[in-house]
């Protein structure tokens, strides 16, 4: 049990140094690009990714999941399971290459035929790439994964840029992306050394179709509800509109995606190994549950008050209309940190068909709200009711999660989160007397929120006695170097 603790822990440590260099790469690099490339150009890219990434998606099946969770598959099975993601591939680039006609009729622009056809490699190396990445997890190689993630990352953004101040619009972003899925593709091909079959075997499939199928059903399911706001603000307002909100949508999943999901692909591979143990696997996402949480409310608090000078740092002063669309869905970022890490946590149990129960639920009200915020014509309505839809999200999860998974009481584990309620409402306070003092500099300006709103957040966390649990953040040796002074002046009191 204490080497499985130990493996997680380095897991995350090294999915953390890994996630967070991206970041840092990631914001330098959107930085430069946002102020090269307009909102429309943002817009269109948005629009035809929505279409790629269900592709893959529609490829994937749910077989990445279920590689890794089936621990009696043989190196024959997945050589089979590899060859026929490798036909999926090469059949859905025809039909996505298709598909950029009418999606052209659609939005009445026929620059999404030549960047449809484009991206259509993309859907095929990320079809064909489901399979490696899924061994590399399974396999428990993480290091190898997170280095290979920052080296190509760079590249691919190194030539997103150099395109873009050479004129080439949103061409440049159709290269990133299939710069980033090919090249990564290559090499977990070389470093898993998968066979393809001419004749493969769909008994093999069948091994894990069972797992895989409700994983799938979540995975369109919970796509479409993501990715509806985009594809009827495109629509319906415009490709400028979509731009602005898709900037600030994405800046808000930078700590989703690179907090949450430094953790979430690391406690599937390893908690899967006690999926017959409720109890631990529990009582380990209870601590990873704390964790996220506390991140998320601090992440939250800041981003709200904080928008307009992240949005004139980031992106610069000509997307000032992203401003008040980040405020709204930064709202929902701790609602969704810890939500999102649900289904680690479902597939670990191999209940993926009660994830798949939860997210039916959920999606039906997803879709009113933006229908709503759509039709109002303005962003930042759709980006509160988006906000909305996530927070209500969460209490559906954990419904689910909790009280279905677990058969443990869902006030109970609600009422955990009493002291981050007591933390926000302190930082709200503390922000809001400090907002009207004037400061003309933005780096000024954030750093001085950002010192009040961290100072506040830990004085939150003392006041309720929940530092410990951001403890595991802290390199072993200053952790006990704090046990250490902590047990000392425990034993100058007992004197």
């Amino acid at each position: 049990m204490k080497e499985n603790e130990i493996s997680l822990k380095a897991a995350a440590f090294i999915n953390i140094t890994a996630r967070y260099t991206n970041i840092i790469l990631q914001i330098i690099a959107n930085a430069i690009l946002a102020r090269l490339l307009t909102a429309n150009d943002y817009g269109i890219i948005a629009i035809i990714l929505v279409f790629t990434s269900f592709f893959v998606l529609l490829s994937d099946m749910g077989l990445g999941a279920g590689v890794i969770q089936n621990k009696q598959l043989k190196s024959d099975d997945i050589d089979n399971i590899y060859s026929m993601t490798i036909y999926a591939g090469i059949a859905l680039m025809g039909i996505f290459i298709l598909l950029s006609y009418p999606i052209s009729w659609f939005y009445n622009n026929d620059v999404f035929i030549p960047v449809g056809s484009l991206l259509s490699i993309s859907v095929l190396f990320s079809t064909i790439n489901i399979i490696p990445n899924a061994i590399l997890m399974k396999q428990k190689r993480f290091k190898l994964a997170g280095i290979r993630t920052i080296v190509i990352s760079v590249l691919s953004y190194v030539v997103a840029i150099i395109l873009a101040y050479y004129g080439y619009k949103y061409y440049a972003l159709v290269v990133q992306s299939l710069v980033l899925s090919s090249v990564t593709y290559l090499l977990n091909i070389w470093s898993t050394k998968l066979k393809f079959k001419l004749k493969f075997k769909f008994s093999s499939v069948k091994k894990i179709l069972g797992f895989s199928a409700y994983d799938f059903g979540f995975n369109i399911i919970n796509y479409f509800a993501r990715n509806t706001d985009s594809l009827l603000t495109g629509k319906f307002m415009s490709s400028a509109a979509l731009g602005f909100y898709s900037r600030a949508y994405n800046l808000m999943l930078y700590p989703v995606m690179n907090l949450t999901h430094v953790i979430s692909p690391i406690l599937h591979p390893i908690l899967s190994d006690h999926q017959d143990n409720k109890e631990y696997i529990f009582d380990k996402y209870l601590k990873v549950y704390k964790l996220l949480s506390l991140m998320g409310i601090f992440i939250s608090v800041f981003c709200y008050f904080s928008a307009h000078e992240l949005i004139n740092i980031i992106y610069g002063p000509n997307w000032e209309s992203t401003v008040p669309c980040m405020a709204a869905l930064g709202v929902s970022i701790w609602f969704q940190m810890t939500s999102s890490s649900c289904g680690s946590i479902y597939r670990s149990l191999g209940m993926t068909s009660l994830m798949f129960k939860s997210v039916t639920r959920f999606v039906p009200i997803q879709l009113v709200m933006i229908f709503i915020g759509v039709l109002s014509k303005d962003i930042m309505t759709l980006s509160w009711c988006v906000s909305i839809s996530f927070i209500i999200k969460y209490f559906i999860e954990y419904y689910y999660l909790v009280g279905k998974g677990f058969n443990k009481s869902v006030i109970g584990f609600l009422q955990k989160n009493t002291p981050e309620v007591f933390i926000v409402l302190l930082m709200c306070v503390v922000m809001l007397l400090i907002k009207n003092i004037p400061e003309n500099n933005v780096f000024a300006s954030l750093g001085y929120k950002f010192f009040a709103c961290l100072v506040t957040f830990i004085v939150g966390l003392v006041m309720t006695k929940q530092l410990k649990f951001l403890m595991p953040m802290v390199p072993n040796r200053y952790r006990n170097k704090y046990a250490n002074f902590r047990l000392r002046k425990s034993q100058k009191n007992y004197l």
